[in-house]
């Protein structure tokens, strides 16, 4: 049986949930922002549900089993130590995991009992980050600490001697609660009937446990795995180099096992368990398949495979094999959690709640399956629940659990996030980040976070985190969008351009790899996997399209419209519902005086966006201001008093209604509109440029070279064309001809085609004369 209370649950966390979802967040946030989706997703392979955006449950598939029994909790919880090596010999090191091995794989025949292997103990002593060995573990107060790492009952730990032919052993129970010694037992055997010493020490810990083993199951508890002692030593060194980590030694030894005896069982079950390690699922599956036609009733078999299909991301076959693990142990609650994730991996989250909850039944101060849990009641909207849970495991995490802590404060600081409770989401991102320096998706939510209190600096010094940490191509392009982002709403526009510019190379290089990779399935009829990529090429040409749509703006920004309205072409081509895209290709559009193009995108915008997003507000804001420009003032009107009517805050509508006004001669609404407009948004140039052409028809000419200076103060280069048109336009009225000169040249120099201020120039020119 693989022991696992701890291998493979953290990969469920939901990093990449939160990156898609936070697509919704920042497009509602920030007009022509696209957020990426991370990722990947992998990020999916460390933080979310197995490729559970990958992958669709097809809903003709159905459960037609018997029900599933209750959940019954076990009598205890024993964890297994490897023993210690007392042997001059150090080259016998193994024989302690053998040991340990043995009575994991004995002690599962009893259903009373949970058993955590020698991994457990390995990585508990790991986890204290101190100088403690395994032959620390023969000291009870250290089998203690132990114990209470991985939430045992008692632990047996124990230690052996090899001399000659003879191997005696020393086993211990240890009671966790008061680390007194429960019960010892000492044993002598030959070395070559050592399986009947395993047997031995069995039957001792289930009757000093006082646990009774059916009459089917006592057959199992002393058989003899192999007639060959040379393939047991084998399996003995590729159980030691699995529990050190090793496991590309492991398969070695465990082949060179097999090769001695090829229907040696509990080979090709060590063997499964490290081609798990290497992801090589494949694999594994077969392995244990071998299992399956040489001992079909093998404990926990049907656990193992489970896991093996649903870390393969065949989640159909992962239900059906976990389903058959809960009926044969029924009393085990790390298999309901398996169970659960595969449901939740199929979008069955009413069904994954369910397992999940008999977990939690089964073992009420295990902090995983709350975490687990949470996340099903993401996906059913029940926000409420998913914050209860994922305090519930923050209470119950042990001290030594930092990663599955940082997870749910990172979740937590998310969920807080989505909902619009900026410093709560702060406190705990802030929390993950200390618990895991390494955890990118908490840096790049965090900036995110500071991004939403307007604290841009402090944004871009953890965007800038996460992309150092970040690995993978497509989550460093995530990292550039943020930087690029908040670098262009703090004006800098040459490193947003930069960032990206960045995005989009690492975008098409995840393309070009995709490609590739898609069509490598199709050559091969791995049909499947082909659809996979075309899932992920969809998901990153949308990226994509984004990237330019943002890369448009920001050279928009910038005066350069030419190279604005490329960009957002080819955002659209990537993407024709890219609503952003027509954003920046309108306002492209509109600074170069084509409105009837202006005026097409801005429609086409407006068709994608909900009536009541903020982002249409402003849409309808402009094109309003289209409409103006081609001397519709009814309709101009009509959608820019439609859009303070949905939203009355928007200051900028003010201004750009107030100039409406203007041009139609309603000079008092304009000067009301315009003061609105700073009242609401002391940043609006539109409302400072009104403000300056009443004065200027006034020939206040000083007062509305004032306003003129403060627009320039908040605009940005496509806002300070008008301006500087305007400026020179006062300065030559004041007969400041030189003044006048320099601003109609600035507005040239932004705009070569500017038809007025060509007409100004050579007028300048004929005065000066």
């Amino acid at each position: 049986m693989s022991d696992d209370w701890g291998r493979g649950d953290i990969f469920a966390a939901r990093a990449d949930v939160r990156s898609h979802r936070w697509i919704t967040v920042l497009v509602a946030a920030c007009a022509g922002v696209l957020v990426l989706m991370v990722l990947g997703a992998s990020v999916f392979a460390v933080y979310m549900w197995p490729s559970v955006a990958d992958k669709l449950f097809l809903p003709g598939l159905t459960d037609s089993e018997q029900p599933l029994p209750a959940a019954v909790p076990a009598k205890a919880t024993i964890a297994i130590a490897p023993f210690a090596n007392q042997s001059p010999d150090a080259d016998y090191d193994w024989l302690g995991y053998a040991f340990a091995y043995a009575m994991v794989s004995r002690l599962v025949n009893f259903p009373e009992l949970l058993i955590a292997g020698p991994e457990k103990i390995c990585q508990a002593l790991a986890d204290k980050q101190s100088d403690l060995t395994l032959s620390d573990m023969t000291t009870p107060t250290v089998a203690q600490q132990a114990g209470e790492a991985v939430r045992a009952d008692y632990v047996i730990i124990g230690s052996f001697t090899k001399l000659g032919d003879e191997i005696g052993v020393t086993a211990q129970i240890v009671d966790v609660a008061t680390s007194n010694i429960h019960s010892e037992r000492v044993g002598r055997r030959e070395y070559t009937k050592i399986f009947d010493l395993h047997a031995e020490l069995v039957m001792w810990a289930a009757e000093t446990l006082d646990v009774t083993a059916y009459p089917p199951k006592l057959e199992r508890i002393k058989y003899k795995p192999t007639e060959s002692m040379s393939a047991y030593e084998c399996l003995g060194q590729g159980l030691m180099h699995y529990y050190r980590g090793d496991c590309e030694a492991a398969i070695v030894a465990c082949q060179k096992a097999l090769d001695i005896d090829s229907n040696f069982a509990d080979a090709y079950v060590v063997l499964a368990w490290a081609l798990g390690c290497q992801e090589k699922y494949d694999e594994a599956i077969a392995q244990l398949k071998k299992v399956e036609k040489l001992d079909p009733e093998r404990p926990y078999l049907h656990y193992n495979l489970g896991i093996a299909y649903q870390e393969n991301e065949d989640y159909n076959k992962a239900v059906a094999e976990l389903r058959e693990a809960v009926r044969r142990h029924s009393s085990d609650p790390r298999v309901r959690r398996w169970l659960g994730d595969a449901y939740h991996s199929r979008y069955q989250y009413e069904q994954a709640v369910v397992h999940y909850n008999e977990a939690i039944q089964l073992r009420p101060n295990w902090a995983l399956p709350h975490w687990n849990i949470a996340g099903a009641y993401e996906h059913l909207g029940r926000e409420d629940k998913e914050i209860e849970e994922y305090k519930e495991a923050l209470r119950l995490c042990k001290p030594g659990e930092s990663t599955l802590r940082a997870k749910a404060h990172y979740n937590l600081g998310t969920t807080y996030l989505n909902n619009g409770q900026v410093d709560e989401a702060v406190a705990h991102l802030q929390k993950a980040c200390e618990l895991d320096p390494d955890f990118a998706e908490a840096f790049n939510n965090l900036g995110i976070a500071y991004r939403m209190k307007g604290q841009r600096e402090k944004a871009i010094t953890e965007y800038e985190k996460a992309l150092d940490l970040y690995e993978s191509p497509r989550q460093q392009a995530s990292a550039h969008h943020g930087l690029g982002f908040n670098y262009r709403q703090l004006g800098r526009l040459d490193k947003a351009l930069e960032h990206f510019g960045k995005q989009i190379e690492l975008l098409e290089q995840c393309i070009d790899k995709r490609t590739k990779q898609r069509v490598q399935a199709l050559l091969r009829r791995r049909f499947e996997d082909a659809l996979d990529e075309q899932w992920e090429l969809h998901s990153l040409r949308y990226n994509l399209s984004g990237a330019y749509s943002s890369l448009a703006l920001t050279q928009d920004d910038m005066g350069d419209y030419e190279a604005g309205i490329e960009s957002s072409t080819k955002a659209l081509e990537l993407d024709q519902d890219n609503n952003y895209a027509y954003w920046a290709r309108a306002s492209g559009y509109a600074d170069k005086w084509e409105y009837k193009r202006a005026l097409a995108d801005w429609t086409s915008c407006l068709q994608l966006l909900p009536e009541r997003d903020r982002d249409y507000v402003g849409a309808l804001s402009n094109r309003g201001t289209v409409h103006r420009h081609l001397g519709d003032y009814e309709k101009a009107l009509a959608d820019q008093n439609r859009a303070l009517e949905i939203d009355p805050s928007r200051g900028c509508a003010y201004g750009n209604r107030a100039r409406t006004y203007y041009d139609m001669g309603d000079y008092e609404r304009a000067r009301a509109d315009a003061d609105t407009a700073l009242e609401k948004c002391g940043s609006c140039p539109g409302g400072y440029v009104v403000r300056g052409l009443l004065h200027a028809k006034e020939q206040d000419y000083e007062q509305a070279i004032a306003e003129y200076e403060k627009a320039l103060e908040v605009g940005c280069p496509r806002d300070d064309l008008y301006t500087y048109y305007q400026l020179a336009v006062v300065y030559k009225d004041l007969g400041k001809f030189s003044a006048a000169r320099e601003y109609a040249q600035k507005t040239l120099e932004a705009f070569p085609e500017h038809k007025e201020a060509k007409e100004l120039l050579a007028e300048l020119d004929r005065l000066v004369e």
